[in-house]
């Protein structure tokens, strides 16, 4: 192959591989290096390519392609502003909806771990929810125990999903709430459900 042409595909290459970078696209980028035989140049705009490629795979929720893309490029994530808050906002969805192993993955792939806002937001729900058992897992992840603010948003959640569903079960949750929890429900709760949780609010005076 001669010096020009060479040239001229090397080029393209570097192109394919700041463009599959800057999208996150690991499979394309393994393919590309198969391919071609040659290796991405790593220079600021391979850097800047790689961060993009960071805050792709977060904004798409394809946090598995992290550790490739780290792997791939050698370069590791720089944690700026923008970054900071994809990776807490994905924490949150990630507790939301009790996926703890979610959460693991990103605090091991970014080295960044959940902040105090993010968990106790993701205990608001987990708790509103019912979901108490998952509201375990996070406190033993996070190392952070809830809130008496987020128990309190959790009681309210609760019972208002009982009165949809029926009180009884959504007491007996409430139950779990408490011994888990430690906290019981503020009297702002007790005096604005005492009618329909009786029974168990009366308890909790």
């Amino acid at each position: 192959m001669n010096g020009p042409l060479e040239a001229m595909l090397n080029e393209d290459f570097q192109k394919g591989y700041l463009k599959y970078l800057e999208e996150g696209k690991t499979d394309e980028i393994i393919e590309l290096r198969e391919f071609s035989g040659i290796a991405p140049v790593i220079d600021e705009k391979t850097k800047e390519a790689v961060q993009k490629g960071y805050i792709r795979c977060l904004e798409e929720n394809c946090i598995d392609k992290i550790p490739y893309l780290k792997a791939f490029s050698g370069i590791e994530p720089v944690i700026d502003e923008k970054l900071t808050y994809l990776i807490q906002e994905k924490y949150v969805a990630s507790f939301e909806m009790g996926r703890i192993s979610e959460a693991d993955k990103l605090k091991r792939f970014t080295g960044v771990s959940p902040s105090e806002d993010a968990v106790q937001r993701g205990y608001v729900n987990l708790l509103g929810k019912g979901w108490v058992e998952y509201a375990a897992a996070l406190k033993g992840f996070s190392g952070i125990a809830p809130s008496d603010e987020s128990v309190q948003r959790g009681y309210a959640g609760c019972f208002e999903l009982g009165l949809i569903n029926g009180v009884e079960a959504w007491a007996n949750i409430a139950v779990k709430i408490k011994k888990f929890s430690g906290i019981s429900p503020s009297k702002k709760i007790v005096e604005g459900y005492s009618d329909a949780y009786k029974k168990f609010l009366g308890a909790q005076k």
